[in-house]
């Protein structure tokens, strides 16, 4: 789903929702999509944790010296960040803050046409 779409569920004539904000069917997709967000959040971990590992390994069987893996873990490391920010540090966007921007933006509309008056 892209970004700034909401979807809608319309039966009866009248729109229904979850306490999410999202109709009701798209309750289960909006989790399996945060469940798979997890798990691959978690191989990226692995994978990170493997990887490096390794590296250190290398550097500490080569003769030590200036420690080199410390590039891979700082710059790879500030992406595995990133990621575990967007996977449990986001919010979804919910139709209750669609609705609180649209207040702000009709506020915003409504100053600027009383100072230009």
């Amino acid at each position: 789903m892209a970004l700034g779409c909401l979807p809608v569920a319309v039966h009866d004539g009248a729109m229904t929702a979850s306490a999410d904000g999202f109709p009701p069917g798209d309750e289960r997709s909006s989790a399996r999509e945060r469940v798979q967000a997890k798990r691959d959040w978690s191989t990226h971990l692995v994978v990170y944790t493997a990887v490096n590992a390794f590296l250190v390994v290398v550097w500490a069987i080569s003769g030590d010296g200036f420690f080199w893996p410390a590039w891979s873990l700082a710059g790879w490391g500030i992406g595995l960040a990133l990621h575990a920010w967007s996977v449990f540090g986001e919010r979804p966007v919910t139709e209750a803050d669609v609705d609180e921007e649209l207040e702000r933006g009709r506020t915003r509309t409504t100053r600027r046409s009383q100072q230009t008056l």
